[in-house]
């Protein structure tokens, strides 16, 4: 994980299909504003990177984005992200999201 900085707003998945039914996967959390010594705003983030097959795509990833990041950071989530979680998805079932 890399802390990363950028001149433009941050999102927090951005995919790149290459050849060979591959993706390139950036992936960002904790995002933060701050000033430069000028006055200008640079939008910060915690930063993982890593590589996919086409079939798992952008949007599977932002709907399990904690179990992704997770795995590639190798940092578990707290029990409450994990209540929080298990929350999220029973509001989804029991509303037909």
């Amino acid at each position: 994980m890399i802390k990363t900085e950028s001149a433009i707003p941050i999102i927090a998945v951005s995919y790149y299909s290459l050849k060979k039914g591959i993706a390139d996967v950036y992936m960002r959390k904790n995002m933060d504003t701050k000033l430069d010594d000028e006055g200008n705003t640079i939008y910060t983030a915690d930063e993982i990177y890593f590589q996919v097959l086409q079939n798992v795509t952008k949007e599977y990833i932002e709907a399990n984005f904690d179990e992704f990041w997770e795995e590639e950071t190798g940092v578990e989530l707290t029990e409450i992200e994990k209540l929080e979680q298990i929350l999220a998805d029973l509001t989804e079932i029991m509303l037909g999201v």
